[in-house]
């Protein structure tokens, strides 16, 4: 018989341990939490499928249904009234006369008088019967299309409105025949209008309910989108009905309709959310307060046992569950009984010493506090440990290029990718100590503002902050993106107007855009390595559509105007174009290609060198504006419709009138670099003054102390409260521009000649050395000396007299000082350009002062 096979056991061997022994209290609780979040779960899921869906249901359908028949009501109304026009005008008793008499002089004035009755017209074209022909010099031109539809009419056929095509830019073509009063035909009206005709008679709907989509398909040709109006969604297509033959309109609701309720899903499943976490809280709370008390009371019984055990006399513990009180009296007894029925030897013995061997350790030795935690680690789950950060790239950073109101460099000087992530290290570690967790960086056109931008992050998320990304937007949109998103911070990587082998940085923080010392404090944490660690996560988000549709909803242009706008190939080309289209406005675009050359000219409209493309195509193209903006599209420039570039100061003059109109009393804020014009201007229209440093920094600080409703500045930064966030927008200023000009029947030279205008000068640069321009400062401020003039003091050294004002101040972009001046007349420009440099060259004779 063979033996079974036995495998000896390992010496020393430890067992297995057994989860059974592992458990907490807490532990035991998961069962009815898990009852309590089935039963809640289950409930919630009757109410809100059974109950209440069937009921939104019906709610959504009605509101889109009864929003769908009005878009379809509208449409066909505004149909309809153009038919109407057009039966008016073939059928008016003048147009009749001309063409009855058939004189090409005659036929010319009736397509004048029709041209002026037509709202967005293009051309106008009157033909005798059977005379018409093609027309390919007009624009549009009458093309083979428009002679069919004549052909059309002149075999008696009603036609719809249809939409044609010129150098693929559609427009709408309209015939109607011409009948004398005896009812025969004596010729035809053709009318040519821009698509903007429709998108005007669509202005009345409200576009924020979806989308509205025209389409054009003729049988056997391609579907043709007319217009869309409206936000696009992703929600169902509904059909709606149109008298046009030709077209189709489709709808599709908002979110807002798509999603109605009576009772919000999102509400119940809140409410019930919040009925479970009240069920659960006592019970865990209950478990929590019974775990800490049973570590209590097991780590008082272990001390009292090995007291015990040891022979130490001990002091009965008090325990707060009945049967660790039972178990100590209970090994008591038992110690005690032990001691009795072993006392020393007795007296026979002779009093024998016993040896008595060295105590064994005993479980006090080993023994530790007993831990029923839930927990097995002390992780650092909150991320509150956060410690000195790992060694980072390092590059020797230079303290110059943190500026007043900027960090700015020349790229692969004084600004690097290492230079960038350590900057990224320092925003993130201070945003942290400001209670900041997410950071928005954006970025211009530059050709470095990508590797910067992605060190930048590098360094944004080393520091532990969570960064979203929305890519290459202008400044504004960087700032509007905080507002849309909700986040208090953000980071913009851009040159602004410098050159192209410039690049930098524009820090927000906590809502407050960072300046002064506040941006010297990041040079010290990267001269210190004063850094968090940590790994933030990124995102990527597109806001751009967001930021126009919101200045759409906002501004809306009375009239058509036809503005040029000049981008300098900066980074706002990619939305000036379809911000001015979306007001409503004809749109003529120049250098919006981004290109971080700059190959055209420099992207500074504060330079009238700049404006020369800008200032020729206005006069040519005969427009009714032209608008320039920097390399970041914080800062706008201003051409009349006769050429005139106009200073920044002078717009502020005509845009704090509308402010002030709506909003009266409200306070005004201007650099002082502006015109003193300004001053009794505001407070003519009844506004508050203030005049304040130069720096857009500055001005958003004061903006938020005041709560005034608009700034500006001299550089052609614009800052709107009013209607707006507070931050300097060139976009936004442009739009709010064309609404004032849209508003009046006058030009903009018009609008502006009623302001008043002093004699003054450009901006005037004399070159120097950073540490050279404070100091030429601080030595004018205190030793200065101008009779008869009231010195201000706030940013350089600006004195007013009673027939003009001076001004020299240090640049915070440039190595440089800056001077301006203003007066009444040329006399007084010179005696006070004069007396600005026997001072000047009294502080620092070796200034070139260029006047």
């Amino acid at each position: 018989m063979a033996k079974k096979k036995t495998t000896p056991k390992k010496k020393g061997a430890a067992p297995k341990k057994s989860s059974k022994g592992n458990r907490s209290v807490l532990s035991f609780l998961l069962l009815p939490i898990l009852f309590v979040l089935i039963a809640m779960g289950a409930a919630a899921y009757v109410v809100i499928n059974i109950l209440i869906a069937p009921v939104n249901d019906r709610h959504q359908q009605a509101l889109i249904d009864n929003i769908a028949n009005q878009y379809d009501a509208y449409i066909n109304n505004v149909l309809e009234q153009h038919d109407s026009l057009m039966n008016q005008i073939a059928s008016s008793q003048y147009v009749i006369d001309q063409v009855s008499q058939g004189d090409a002089e005659l036929l010319l004035e009736a397509e004048s008088f029709i041209a002026s009755q037509i709202p967005y017209g293009l051309s106008v074209h009157v033909f005798p019967v059977r005379q018409s022909r093609l027309i390919p010099d007009d624009t549009p031109p009458l093309s083979h299309a428009g002679l069919d539809m004549i052909r059309k009419a002149e075999q008696g056929q009603n036609l719809s409105m249809e939409a044609h095509q010129h150098d693929g830019e559609a427009y709408l073509q309209s015939v109607r025949a011409v009948r004398n009063n005896s009812g025969r035909l004596i010729g035809t009206v053709a009318i040519a209008q821009s698509l903007d005709y429709l998108s005007e008679q669509l202005g009345g709907i409200d576009g924020t309910k979806g989308n509205l989509v025209i389409e054009q398909q003729f049988e056997g040709a391609p579907r043709q989108t007319l217009l869309t109006y409206g936000a696009k969604n992703t929600n169902e297509v509904i059909r709606l009905g149109v008298s046009n033959p030709n077209w189709t309109l489709t709808f599709q609701p908002s979110d807002e309709l798509a999603y109605a309720s009576v009772l919000s899903t999102n509400l119940l499943w809140t409410v019930f959310g919040a009925l479970a976490i009240a069920c659960i809280l006592p019970i865990f709370l209950a478990g929590q307060r019974v775990q800490q008390t049973l570590r209590h009371d097991a780590n008082a019984f272990a001390r009292e046992v090995q007291n015990l055990l040891s022979g130490q006399k001990t002091a009965h513990s008090d325990f707060e569950f009945a049967i660790f009180s039972t178990l100590a009296k209970t090994i008591n007894r038992m110690r005690m009984g032990k001691q009795q029925s072993g006392r020393g030897p007795s007296a026979s013995t002779g009093g024998a010493i016993l040896d008595t061997p060295a105590r064994a350790p005993t479980a006090q030795d080993d023994v530790t506090d007993f831990d029923v935690s839930m927990m097995d680690s002390d992780s650092d789950l909150l991320g509150m440990n956060q410690s000195s950060a790992p060694a980072q790239p390092q590059s020797a950073v230079q303290p110059d290029i943190f500026r007043a109101y900027d960090i700015r460099g020349i790229v692969g000087q004084a600004l690097t990718a290492d230079t960038a992530q350590q900057i990224g290290l320092a925003i993130g570690s201070e945003a942290y100590d400001r209670g900041e967790q997410t950071i928005i960086v954006g970025r211009d056109g530059r050709l470095s503002s990508p590797d910067l931008t992605q060190a930048l992050i590098r360094g944004l998320q080393a520091s532990g902050r969570d960064v979203i990304d929305i890519g290459m937007v202008p400044t504004p949109v960087c700032y509007f993106a905080c507002q849309h998103l909700k986040v208090g911070s953000c980071v913009m990587v851009t040159g602004s107007h410098n050159p192209a082998n410039y690049n930098g940085f524009k820090i927000v923080l906590g809502g407050n855009t960072l300046m002064d010392d506040e941006i010297k404090g990041l040079y010290h944490r990267i001269e210190n390595q004063n850094f968090l660690s940590g790994s933030g996560n990124l995102t990527n988000q597109d806001v751009s559509a967001a930021y126009l549709q919101r200045i759409g909803q906002d501004v809306k242009a009375k009239r058509p105007l036809k503005v040029v706008i000049d981008c300098g190939n900066g980074v706002a080309g990619n939305l000036a174009p379809q911000l001015v289209k979306g007001v409503g406005c004809h749109v003529l675009p120049l250098f919006c290609d981004i290109d971080g050359n700059f190959p055209n000219h420099h992207p500074d409209p504060s330079d009238p060198a700049n404006m020369q493309d800008l200032t020729r195509t206005v006069v040519e193209t005969r427009a009714d504006i032209g608008l320039a903006f920097d390399g970041d599209g914080d800062r706008i420039g201003l051409v009349t419709n006769s050429g005139k570039v106009i200073p920044a100061d002078r717009l502020l003059m005509l845009l704090s009138k509308q402010v002030l109109q709506n909003n009266p009393g409200a306070t005004i804020l201007f650099d002082v670099k502006s015109s003193r014009r300004l001053k009794n201007l505001i407070l003519g229209f009844g506004g508050k003054p203030v005049m304040w440093k130069t720096g857009h920094s500055f001005m958003k600080r004061k903006m938020r102390e005041t709560g005034a409703a608009l700034a500006g500045e001299m550089s052609g930064h614009i800052f709107y409260q009013d209607r707006w966030f507070g931050f300097d927008d060139a976009l936004y200023t442009a739009a709010r521009l064309i609404e004032i000009l849209a508003d009046q029947n006058e030009t903009i030279d018009t609008l502006l000649a009623e302001l008043p205008q002093d004699l003054s000068t450009p901006e005037l640069s004399i070159s120097t050395t950073d540490e050279r321009k404070f100091r030429v400062i601080e030595a004018l401020q205190r030793n200065a000396q101008f009779p008869n003039g009231q010195i201000t003091d706030i940013d350089g050294v600006r004195v007013d007299y009673q027939d003009g004002w001076g001004l020299v101040r240090a640049s915070n972009t440039s190595p440089k000082l800056v001077c301006r001046f203003e007066a009444d007349n040329a006399d007084a420009l010179r005696r006070i350009q004069d007396q600005f440099k026997q001072q000047m060259l009294g502080v620092d004779s070796q200034l070139q002062i260029p006047f």
